[in-house]
Protein backbone atom coordinates (compact mmCIF):
# COMPACT_ATOMS: atom_id res chain seq x y z
CA UNK A 1 0.00 0.00 0.00
CA UNK A 2 1.12 3.38 -0.98
CA UNK A 3 1.83 6.37 1.37
CA UNK A 4 2.58 10.02 0.69
CA UNK A 5 6.04 9.71 1.98
CA UNK A 6 6.90 6.25 0.30
CA UNK A 7 10.37 6.88 -1.84
CA UNK A 8 10.48 10.65 -1.66
CA UNK A 9 13.59 12.79 -1.01
CA UNK A 10 12.43 15.19 2.07
CA UNK A 11 13.28 18.49 1.34
CA UNK A 12 13.48 20.92 3.67
CA UNK A 13 12.56 24.73 2.81
CA UNK A 14 13.49 27.35 4.78
CA UNK A 15 12.80 31.65 5.00
CA UNK A 16 16.08 33.72 5.03
CA UNK A 17 17.28 33.28 8.36
CA UNK A 18 17.40 29.61 7.87
CA UNK A 19 14.49 28.49 9.92
CA UNK A 20 12.54 25.48 9.03
CA UNK A 21 8.93 26.82 7.14
CA UNK A 22 7.77 23.44 5.01
CA UNK A 23 8.79 20.63 3.68
CA UNK A 24 8.16 19.05 0.12
CA UNK A 25 9.41 15.60 -0.96
CA UNK A 26 10.34 14.63 -4.44
CA UNK A 27 9.65 11.20 -5.86
CA UNK A 28 12.43 8.65 -6.18
CA UNK A 29 11.54 7.40 -9.66
CA UNK A 30 13.25 3.48 -8.63
CA UNK A 31 9.38 2.83 -9.85
CA UNK A 32 7.46 4.58 -12.70
CA UNK A 33 3.94 5.27 -11.77
CA UNK A 34 2.42 8.15 -13.57
CA UNK A 35 -0.33 8.31 -10.67
CA UNK A 36 1.78 9.36 -8.32
CA UNK A 37 2.82 13.27 -7.70
CA UNK A 38 6.27 14.15 -8.76
CA UNK A 39 6.18 16.45 -5.89
CA UNK A 40 4.27 16.96 -2.66
CA UNK A 41 4.19 19.77 -0.26
CA UNK A 42 4.29 17.21 2.89
CA UNK A 43 4.12 20.49 5.46
CA UNK A 44 1.36 23.13 3.90
CA UNK A 45 3.70 26.72 4.37
CA UNK A 46 3.19 28.83 1.57
CA UNK A 47 6.22 28.80 -1.06
CA UNK A 48 5.46 31.99 -2.66
CA UNK A 49 6.40 33.49 0.37
CA UNK A 50 10.41 32.32 0.04
CA UNK A 51 12.95 31.45 -2.09
CA UNK A 52 14.54 28.15 -2.41
CA UNK A 53 18.34 28.22 -1.26
CA UNK A 54 18.31 31.84 -0.34
CA UNK A 55 19.02 31.35 3.61
CA UNK A 56 22.93 30.03 2.40
CA UNK A 57 25.46 33.11 2.60
CA UNK A 58 27.12 31.80 0.09
CA UNK A 59 23.83 31.80 -2.32
CA UNK A 60 23.33 35.49 -0.94
CA UNK A 61 26.50 36.73 -1.14
CA UNK A 62 27.29 35.42 -4.77
CA UNK A 63 23.79 37.05 -5.63
CA UNK A 64 25.07 40.22 -4.60
CA UNK A 65 28.99 40.34 -5.76
CA UNK A 66 27.27 39.23 -8.84
CA UNK A 67 23.72 41.83 -8.88
CA UNK A 68 22.06 38.49 -10.76
CA UNK A 69 20.28 35.93 -10.21
CA UNK A 70 19.42 32.55 -11.95
CA UNK A 71 16.04 31.66 -11.14
CA UNK A 72 14.28 28.34 -11.24
CA UNK A 73 11.60 26.31 -10.67
CA UNK A 74 12.00 23.25 -8.35
CA UNK A 75 14.72 22.80 -5.53
CA UNK A 76 16.79 20.15 -7.45
CA UNK A 77 18.35 22.90 -9.89
CA UNK A 78 19.93 24.64 -7.12
CA UNK A 79 21.02 22.22 -5.26
CA UNK A 80 22.55 20.99 -8.87
CA UNK A 81 24.02 24.35 -9.63
CA UNK A 82 25.47 24.39 -5.66
CA UNK A 83 27.24 21.15 -7.05
CA UNK A 84 28.92 22.85 -10.32
CA UNK A 85 30.22 25.98 -8.36
CA UNK A 86 27.25 28.01 -9.63
CA UNK A 87 25.78 29.19 -6.11
CA UNK A 88 23.94 32.70 -7.55
CA UNK A 89 20.57 30.28 -8.14
CA UNK A 90 17.40 29.84 -5.85
CA UNK A 91 14.10 28.19 -6.38
CA UNK A 92 10.78 30.12 -6.63
CA UNK A 93 8.66 25.89 -6.23
CA UNK A 94 6.48 26.53 -9.31
CA UNK A 95 7.15 28.67 -12.55
CA UNK A 96 4.98 31.59 -11.03
CA UNK A 97 6.38 34.17 -9.32
CA UNK A 98 5.03 35.78 -6.46
CA UNK A 99 5.01 39.49 -5.24
CA UNK A 100 6.40 38.56 -2.31
CA UNK A 101 9.66 36.52 -4.23
CA UNK A 102 10.24 39.32 -6.61
CA UNK A 103 10.53 42.15 -3.39
CA UNK A 104 13.27 39.64 -2.15
CA UNK A 105 14.72 39.71 -4.98
CA UNK A 106 14.77 43.37 -5.51
CA UNK A 107 17.10 43.65 -2.29
CA UNK A 108 19.68 41.24 -3.48
CA UNK A 109 19.98 42.30 -7.25
CA UNK A 110 18.83 44.09 -10.27
CA UNK A 111 19.26 41.47 -13.00
CA UNK A 112 17.29 38.02 -13.07
CA UNK A 113 18.44 34.67 -15.75
CA UNK A 114 15.05 32.67 -16.06
CA UNK A 115 16.20 29.09 -15.85
CA UNK A 116 13.00 27.29 -15.55
CA UNK A 117 11.99 23.35 -17.18
CA UNK A 118 12.05 22.63 -20.60
CA UNK A 119 8.60 21.89 -20.52
CA UNK A 120 7.57 25.36 -19.70
CA UNK A 121 6.55 26.72 -22.53
CA UNK A 122 8.06 30.32 -24.11
CA UNK A 123 4.87 32.19 -23.12
CA UNK A 124 5.17 31.38 -19.25
CA UNK A 125 8.74 32.55 -19.49
CA UNK A 126 7.64 36.00 -21.44
CA UNK A 127 4.79 36.29 -18.26
CA UNK A 128 7.04 35.80 -15.56
CA UNK A 129 9.97 37.86 -17.77
CA UNK A 130 7.32 40.80 -18.23
CA UNK A 131 6.57 40.55 -13.88
CA UNK A 132 10.31 41.14 -13.20
CA UNK A 133 10.36 43.56 -15.76
CA UNK A 134 7.95 45.50 -14.53
CA UNK A 135 9.95 45.80 -11.57
CA UNK A 136 12.31 46.99 -13.28
CA UNK A 137 14.83 43.91 -13.25
CA UNK A 138 16.90 43.27 -16.21
CA UNK A 139 15.79 39.69 -17.48
CA UNK A 140 16.70 37.21 -19.26
CA UNK A 141 15.48 33.36 -20.29
CA UNK A 142 17.33 30.21 -21.16
CA UNK A 143 15.26 28.68 -24.07
CA UNK A 144 17.16 26.21 -25.71
CA UNK A 145 15.65 26.43 -29.46
CA UNK A 146 17.60 22.97 -30.26
CA UNK A 147 15.82 21.00 -27.91
CA UNK A 148 12.49 22.60 -28.18
CA UNK A 149 11.34 19.35 -30.04
CA UNK A 150 11.65 17.36 -26.68
CA UNK A 151 9.66 20.07 -24.19
CA UNK A 152 6.72 17.55 -24.18
CA UNK A 153 8.40 14.54 -22.80
CA UNK A 154 11.32 16.19 -20.90
CA UNK A 155 11.26 18.10 -17.60
CA UNK A 156 14.30 18.81 -17.40
CA UNK A 157 15.94 21.93 -15.93
CA UNK A 158 18.89 23.72 -17.62
CA UNK A 159 21.00 22.73 -14.38
CA UNK A 160 19.86 19.21 -15.06
CA UNK A 161 23.04 19.44 -17.82
CA UNK A 162 26.38 19.55 -17.45
CA UNK A 163 28.33 22.55 -16.08
CA UNK A 164 29.66 23.13 -20.14
CA UNK A 165 25.92 22.68 -22.00
CA UNK A 166 24.38 25.29 -19.03
CA UNK A 167 27.02 27.65 -19.54
CA UNK A 168 26.71 27.34 -23.37
CA UNK A 169 22.79 27.95 -22.38
CA UNK A 170 23.30 30.60 -20.42
CA UNK A 171 25.69 32.55 -22.84
CA UNK A 172 22.57 32.25 -25.66
CA UNK A 173 20.36 33.61 -23.06
CA UNK A 174 17.53 35.48 -24.36
CA UNK A 175 17.27 39.06 -23.66
CA UNK A 176 13.85 40.28 -22.57
CA UNK A 177 12.86 43.46 -24.00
Amino acid sequence: RYDNNTNRIIIPWRNELGELVGTTGRYNYEIKNEEIPKYLTLEKFQKGSYLFGLHIEQVRKAILEKDEVILTEAEKSPMKAFQMGIYNCVAIGSHSVSERQINMLKWLCNKVVIAFDEDVEEEILKRTAQQLKNKDFEVSYIYDEERKYLRRFQKESPLDLSKDKFQTLYNQRVIFT
